[in-house]
């Protein structure tokens, strides 16, 4: 996905939320940007190749985001045969603060 390193600095409208101090951020927030972009390269992706279906595969946060991506789109839901996560942090460590701020666990749109 064609993402740039000065992108993530997206991310950092997260720590001006207080959401996210709670644990509580909603992925949009800081994340939004992301999911929507990965929504454009799974559609991208399949109008190349002429296929209806895509295996996506995430490596760390790509995986936690590929999740969000697949929480947020019936249309992505549907193009997608398969999601293959590789060293992803499904849930927070334990003990320890959430470093997503809690979006790690939640739903995009909540």
């Amino acid at each position: 996905m064609p993402i740039a390193r000065s992108d993530w600095l997206r991310v950092a409208v997260s720590v001006v939320d207080p959401d996210y101090w709670r644990g509580r951020a909603a992925v949009d927030t800081a994340y939004g940007w992301y999911v929507s972009r990965a929504a454009e390269a799974l559609q991208d992706a399949l109008t190349s190749s002429a296929s209806s279906s895509a295996i996506l595969v995430g490596h760390s946060a790509g995986g936690w985001l590929a999740r969000a991506l697949l929480g947020s789109s019936a249309d992505a839901r549907a193009a997608t045969a398969a999601l293959v996560t590789l060293g992803t942090p499904h849930v927070p460590r334990s003990p320890g603060r959430c470093v997503t701020g809690g979006a790690l666990v939640r739903r995009v749109g909540e």
